[in-house]
């Protein structure tokens, strides 16, 4: 990660979305942990698409940086009945 250079706005519904798919498919505990600060600009867009998907997959969040965006990040976890940090 030492070596990792990011750039620009963090691209996060189509992650989640595959995520979400792939857990639809699997038996046991469903859990998505994501570590991210959060900034996106389109924050209810993806609660409004990546929602549905998040029916029994729990959610958890750990916000990373000086400037997380810990309302949206809550409002994930909040979706799939996980906590945030």
């Amino acid at each position: 990660l030492a070596t990792v250079d990011a750039e620009g706005g963090t691209e996060m519904a189509p992650p989640l979305r595959a995520a979400a798919d792939q857990l639809a498919k699997a038996t046991g505990d469903r859990t998505i942990v994501l570590i991210t600060d959060g900034q996106v600009s389109n924050e209810d867009e993806i609660l409004r698409l990546i929602g549905p998907q998040l029916s029994g997959v729990r959610v958890f969040t750990l916000g990373i940086d000086l400037a997380v965006n810990a309302a949206f990040l809550r409002r994930l976890a909040d979706l799939g009945g996980g906590r945030s940090e």
